[in-house]
């Protein structure tokens, strides 16, 4: 049975409920430049179970097929959770597009609480209020720390914050939910699942199989869609797959660990790449460089920056660029650049420490400030900041479990413990906006807690990368796992978050011949990647680079008769919007 919580009762099935009268038609008007973009308004109501809450409006942008007779339509969503669907597409519908072979229209759009979507999520009325309020708030600063809390002083500092951030969430909730108006119980992945079904009742007809493509946080809705209606299932993709056992089972605070598990294996693999690709190409690559070196090199300037801050160089951080590495991990396709201002960065904190301009500066860093463009005010800058992380506290904390005995001191500890155990660079960070949960006091109006493995009407596509640093791959297999039968995996060899940044001929067939002629392989598979990062070559993962044209197996021929589910591993080695190359699916699509 399906357990749905509603105002705080268990429902058994979550499609048992007495649906509230929905919008039967959306309205499309051309926007921007491009004359294949239709925008979009549709009407849903707050509360699926109470006509009587009234309705939210939902933006959206349609991308039409490019083909005489479409196959139908493919919703997608970005991940976030906060991320605009109509931005995403907005920026990379063409490349989506042939991906699919322009047989379908892509639908996106703004969930409840995001961008032009109501309700709104409103915390701060004015840029004055977000900075004054984001430079008292110990989190949004971020955590100074030398090594992996290798000085118990910097374990002390941090423990002795406990209570103002404590009463920071307070604030912070208090506002929001003030704000809000009491909106903040409506915006719930459930909630979510069920607008997207009905747009899909609207434009496709009542019933009809329900074509997904989700990434990032985008695998929640995904996992959440497949099991609340398994009836339902169409076409479903779902890549850099967050565990919805993490998401939606177990206390919030506690995922960080289960997160950035293979964050460290992605940055082993910035460094063996960069000691491949030489100087010419990395510049991090010194003669002689080894992936071990490099490794040390970035540890140390963690540790140079941390110096420079105690020293009094005014505005750097060690968290700054932390924070900086730790972003650059999810697009491969930043790497060179990276490798370039990690270098830069280096040459002037050596520069600061030997007591030259100790009071300037460095100009490489000067960027990092709270992601401030060279022409963005501070406040401006702040206020967007605090926007979308309110929107993904918001979020994140409408699906979380009830936590009434979780206090701060568990959120401190789990940073600590995954910084000793499990990620010692990435660690000392507040990454996941699960750590405010147990003072964010709301939760959705409906919240889908499972269980993951229904029989699904058509299965589904996993995909998972070989070292993705905010969605591990032993989330893509508890989500196969799960499905059984009913999915199929594949396991891309690259890195950065999901599939499509270290693009794979491999998959993107995949995902062409899945979406167009409703075939799977027949068994989870291992995808090469065929674009190098540092020097655009074939194949640069180093796992398995002896073919780089096609996918090879990962079973051997003596498995090809178990089912999907017995070929899984069960173990391996927070979210932001995708990015995907049109050169690449060009490439691979000819």
């Amino acid at each position: 049975m399906k357990t749905s919580v509603l105002f705080g009762l268990i429902f058994t099935t979550a499609n048992a409920l007495t649906i509230a009268p929905r919008q039967n038609s959306v309205s499309w008007t051309p926007c921007t430049d491009n004359g294949n973009l239709d925008c979009g308004k549709f009407e849903v109501p707050l509360d699926y179970a109470n006509s009587t809450a009234g309705t939210a409006k939902l933006s959206l942008l349609r991308y039409r097929a490019t083909v005489p007779t479409k196959l139908g339509t493919i919703f997608l969503n970005p991940g976030g959770p906060g991320e605009s669907g109509v931005n995403f597409l907005a920026g990379s519908a063409e490349a989506l597009s042939s991906l699919v072979r322009g047989e379908y229209d892509l639908v996106s759009w703004d969930p409840r609480g995001v961008n032009n979507s109501e309700p709104e999520i409103h915390c701060f009325d004015n840029a004055k209020d977000a900075l004054e309020f984001s430079q008292s708030f110990y989190p949004v600063n971020g955590i100074e720390a030398r090594g992996n809390f290798t000085n118990q002083a910097d374990i002390d500092i941090l423990v002795s914050h406990t209570d103002a951030i404590t009463a920071g969430m307070d604030e912070w909730f208090t506002r929001c939910d003030t704000k809000s108006e009491g909106n903040l119980k409506y915006i719930g992945t459930a909630a979510v699942v069920r607008d997207m079904v009905a747009m899909a009742d609207a434009l496709e007809g009542p019933s009809k199989p329900v074509n997904y493509w989700g990434f990032s946080y985008g695998t929640i809705i995904g996992a959440y869609f497949v099991n609340m209606f398994p009836s339902r299932v169409g076409r479903v993709i779902i890549d850099g797959v967050f565990s919805p056992e993490q998401w939606a089972n177990l206390p919030a605070y506690s995922r960080w660990s289960d997160m950035i598990r293979d964050a460290e294996p992605t940055l082993e693999g910035f460094a063996s790449l960069c000691a491949q690709a030489g100087q010419t190409n990395c510049a991090l690559a010194t003669p002689g460089a080894t992936t071990a070196s490099i490794l040390t090199f970035i540890r140390n300037l963690i540790d140079k920056a941390y110096d420079a801050g105690k020293a009094g160089v005014p505005d750097v951080k060690s968290a700054a660029i932390r924070s900086f590495i730790f972003d650059a991990m999810y697009k491969p396709n930043t790497w060179p650049s990276v490798a370039t201002q990690l270098a830069q960065m280096d040459q002037e904190l050596t520069q600061a420490l030997s007591g030259n301009n100790v009071t300037v500066t460095p100009r490489s860093l000067k960027h990092l400030r709270k992601r401030q463009q060279e022409d963005q005010d501070p406040k401006d800058t702040a206020l967007d900041q605090m926007t979308q992380q309110s929107r993904l506290a918001a979020i994140t904390c409408a699906d979380a479990v009830d936590s009434p005995s979780v206090t701060t001191s568990d959120a401190i500890n789990e940073i600590l413990e995954t910084s000793h155990t499990v990620s010692p660079i990435f660690g000392p960070q507040f990454g996941n906006a699960g750590f405010y949960c147990h003072r964010w006091n709301s939760r959705a109006v409906e919240r889908f807690q499972g269980p993951w493995n229904s029989q699904l009407l058509n299965p589904i596509l996993v995909i998972g990368n070989k070292a993705d640093p905010v969605t591990p791959l032993a989330s893509a297999q508890f989500v196969a796992n799960a499905l059984g039968n009913s999915a199929v995996l594949i396991e891309a060899d690259g890195y950065g978050h999901t599939s499509l940044p270290m693009a794979s001929q491999c998959t993107v067939q995949a995902i062409g011949n899945y979406f167009v002629n409703g075939t799977l392989p027949t068994q989870d598979i291992h995808c090469d990647a065929n674009l190098g990062v540092f020097t655009g070559g074939n194949s640069t993962t180093g796992i398995n680079t002896s073919d780089s044209t096609s996918k090879t197996t990962s079973d051997s021929d003596s498995n090809n008769n178990k089912s999907a589910a017995s070929r899984r591993s069960t173990i391996g080695g927070a979210f932001i919007i995708i990015t995907l190359s049109t050169t690449a699916v060009t490439v691979f699509l000819g």
